[in-house]
């Protein structure tokens, strides 16, 4: 057995001794394969959601819709479950989180049909939020060939109510009227009630176009209706019963013809007939009492000549006391409105509270006032009077053109009347290329005008204060040793900034002279000789009262400014201001809105006429009164005149209407265009001056 074994021993070494001189393969060993893991069933998870979806339970149903896409981010459902996610952030009100999900499910779903659907949802989204701009670009990459009938409905619904947003209902009204005409059933219902908002806002020249265009009995009866009270509210009457009258004619069932009816009967209520009455609205009492009765005996007169002509219409005056008052005018243009007046001449004080009734009464105003932009206060409100910026035109255009004047001095009080008058005379002189190359403003409390007067001419001038020369005591320790021999404490001029370091080249001068002194006489001049006026201006212009413009003229020659042309306003107009400028006002030039001296044959008679009845000489307040009551009453004689509105428009028609003061017409804001008179003084009195 022993030897058995021992045997079986050394075969087994052997075998194991050649085994470990071979190369073994390496062992390789197979991973291990995961478990196979069994999928939610797609379906069911987005079946659940729905079910979740249709019973309102959000928050559950957004969370079944994130399985579906956490597991299936590119399965059938995932355009919807991305499509119902974004509606559930939308009820949510967390718009800027359905906002990215609609945008995702666009990215990645171009092509399918939910896409557009979430376009048109992120519409709705914007107008929710207020952004409409956004919803009027964002629409314009919805293309609308590949729409459904309900998609492109909504998308129009959509941009209409953006455009209203944004005060465009013209736009609006397309889209919605775009959406009514392919509406059915309750539908048809909801896009009218839009239509007719988006009417009711529209400005009359949209209405006019859409008037022409618009086929369909209903909406066209809605554009009628507001084309008829856009005009009532612009005084266009005629218009507006043209349109109503259409309406409650031609579609006696529509809604709005009852209301059409309603006002045809309030506009006739308000026709003015015969004899038409006119209203005046002046100061007769107070502080403005004296121009007041200036201006109505203007109105009088020309009144007095209508009557006596036998024309027509048949007129009647209405005058009202306004006392300057800005209560008691408003409260008399109520009473005129009640008494159906045709239109209202003044006020010439309280001409905006004035104006803003009138306007809102649609009564046409003719008003005497130099304010600002009165007349755009409305269409229905007028100025004849003659402005600021109409003397300032018209007097360089004369200075320039006819006097050859080049360059201008400029002297005027600081306060309101002589600063507008400047800087409008200056504006002018450079819109026609002259210069103002001297300006000074003065106290208008001062009676003395020498300085400004200097100013003018470069006669009074401080020394800046950086050449004025200034002195200080040196200490005698610091003072130089060949000084203390004249004065312990000598002076010595200071001179600012570099000049300071030759201060020893300045010493005191001793008491007796070193040698003879220069007299005036040897430096060839007077002692007390002045330097001149440098007057390199060839007019002066001076915006204020005769009484102060009185004072001004004669000190002028008195600092030897001669030989020039002196310019002023129609306040000039004074025989005070040649009394006081005695011959030193010969030449001045002017202007002014009327001259009683004018050798035109209708102003002659007018001031034959004026002075017959009131035995007075009339001026300028007269006259204008005078003018605007015949143009007004000429306006009136037109024939088929029914309406204040009719009255209105035939004064904006006018085409150089001949008056006393010139020929008269208005702009399209109401205001008058009118030549102001060149007056110039000769042989002590005021000479109208030939005009090229």
């Amino acid at each position: 057995m022993k030897q058995k074994a021992l045997i079986t021993f050394l075969a087994l070494a052997v075998l194991f001794w050649g085994c470990a001189r071979q190369q073994l393969p390496p062992v390789i060993l197979t991973p291990a394969q995961p478990p196979e893991i069994e999928l939610p069933d797609g379906d069911a998870i987005f079946s659940e959601a729905e079910e979740l979806y249709v019973n309102e339970a959000l928050d559950a149903a957004l969370q079944k819709y994130a399985t579906y896409l956490e597991f299936y981010p590119e399965g059938p459902l995932a355009e919807a479950a991305l499509y119902k996610t974004g509606l559930i952030y939308a009820c949510k009100e967390d718009f800027e989180q359905a906002r990215l999900t609609y945008e995702e499910l666009i990215e990645i779903h171009p092509e399918s049909p939910l896409a557009v659907e979430a376009m048109i949802e992120i519409l709705d989204i914007n107008n929710q939020q207020g952004k409409f701009t956004d919803t009027i670009d964002d629409a314009i990459r919805i293309p609308e060939e590949s729409l459904f009938r309900s998609q492109l409905f909504r998308k129009y619904d959509l941009l209409g109510d953006a455009y209203m947003q944004v005060n465009a209902p013209e736009d609006a009204f397309y889209f919605y009227n775009a959406n009514y005409r392919r509406a059915t059933g309750p539908e048809k219902g909801h896009v009218l009630k839009k239509v007719k908002d988006a009417v009711a806002q529209l400005r009359e020249v949209h209405l006019t176009s859409l008037l022409d265009r618009v086929e369909d009995s209903v909406i066209r009866g809605h554009l009628l209706y507001y084309f008829g009270l856009t005009c009532v509210d612009k005084g266009k009457t005629e218009d507006a019963l043209a349109a109503l009258t259409t309406l409650t004619e031609k579609l006696p069932q529509h809604e709005m013809a009852q209301p059409a009816q309603g006002l045809i009967d309030e506009i006739n209520s308000k026709a003015i007939g015969s004899p038409f009455t006119v209203g005046c609205l002046l100061p007769l009492s107070g502080r403005y009492k004296a121009y007041g009765i200036k201006a109505l005996r203007g109105i009088e007169l020309a009144y007095f000549r209508h009557v006596q002509s036998g024309r027509k219409p048949d007129i009647q005056l209405m005058v009202k006391d306004t006392q300057a008052d800005p209560f008691r005018t408003v409260a008399a243009i109520r009473e005129m409105d009640n008494a159906n007046v045709a239109a209202i001449i003044g006020p010439m004080v309280m001409s905006e509270p004035a104006a803003l009734e009138a306007q809102a009464r649609n009564i046409p105003i003719i008003t005497f006032t130099q304010k600002e932009n009165i007349t755009t206060t409305g269409n229905f409100v007028f100025r004849n009077f003659i402005t600021p910026k109409m003397q300032a035109r018209t007097l360089a255009a004369f200075a320039m053109s006819s006097l050859g004047i080049e360059r201008f001095a400029i002297l005027y009080p600081d306060e309101h009347y002589g600063t507008t008058y400047m800087n409008l005379f200056w504006d002018a002189i450079n819109d026609q290329g002259g210069k103002v190359v001297a300006i000074e403003a003065y106290d208008p409390e001062m009676t003395d005008f020498a300085v400004p007067i200097k100013k003018l001419v470069g006669l009074y001038y401080p020394v800046p204060k950086d050449l004025v020369i200034q002195f200080e005591i040196m200490p005698e320790e610091e003072s130089p040793w060949w000084l203390n021999t004249f004065n312990p404490q000598a002076m010595v001029p200071y001179f600012p900034h570099a000049l300071k370091i030759v201060a020893d080249l300045y010493v005191t001068i001793p008491d007796k002279a070193p040698g003879p002194v220069a007299t005036a006489a040897d430096r060839g001049r007077g002692a007390e000789e002045e330097l001149q006026p440098v007057v390199d201006f060839q007019a002066i212009f001076i915006p204020d009262a005769p009484k102060k413009a009185g004072l001004i003229i004669p000190q002028l020659a008195y600092h030897d400014i001669n030989d020039i042309y002196l310019m002023g306003t129609n306040l000039w107009h004074s025989k005070a201001l040649i009394e006081m400028s005695r011959q030193y006002i010969q030449n001045a030039v002017i202007t002014e809105g009327f001259s009683p001296d004018s050798s035109l044959p209708q102003v002659k008679g007018f001031v034959d006429t004026f002075a017959h009845v009131f035995g007075e000489v009339s001026g300028f307040i007269e006259a204008v009164t005078f003018d605007s009551a015949n143009l007004l009453f000429h306006a009136l004689g037109t024939p088929g005149i029914r309406f204040k509105g009719q009255v209105k428009d035939e004064m904006l028609n006018l085409v150089d209407y001949p008056g006393v003061t010139g020929t008269t017409h208005f702009d399209f804001s109401g205001d008058a265009i009118k030549a102001p008179l060149v007056l110039k003084v000769e042989a002590g009195r005021f000479v109208q001056v030939r005009q090229p």
